[in-house]
């Protein structure tokens, strides 16, 4: 299950939170994400697995509580 976030430059990006390792408050505005290293699909990521993305931490934890319980209600996801 995916979930949609939007990075600095308003692109949307979705992110598998399988692959995530760390999340940051960078600034009130900023979350910084932390990828595995399994995961370099985009070429920006391959020199640095931090992805800096303009929701707040608050709302990036509500989207993963939201999937964490979501699983277990739909196995078919």
């Amino acid at each position: 299950m995916l979930i949609k976030l939007t990075t600095l430059r308003g692109e949307p990006m979705l992110v598998n939170p399988q692959y995530i390792v760390a999340i940051e408050q960078y600034s009130e505005t900023i979350t910084a994400i932390y990828f595995s290293k399994e995961m370099h699909t985009k070429s920006e990521m391959k020199k640095n697995n931090r992805q800096l993305f303009k929701e707040s931490i608050t709302r990036i934890e509500a989207l993963f509580h939201v999937i964490g319980n979501e699983s277990h209600a739909h196995p078919h996801s």
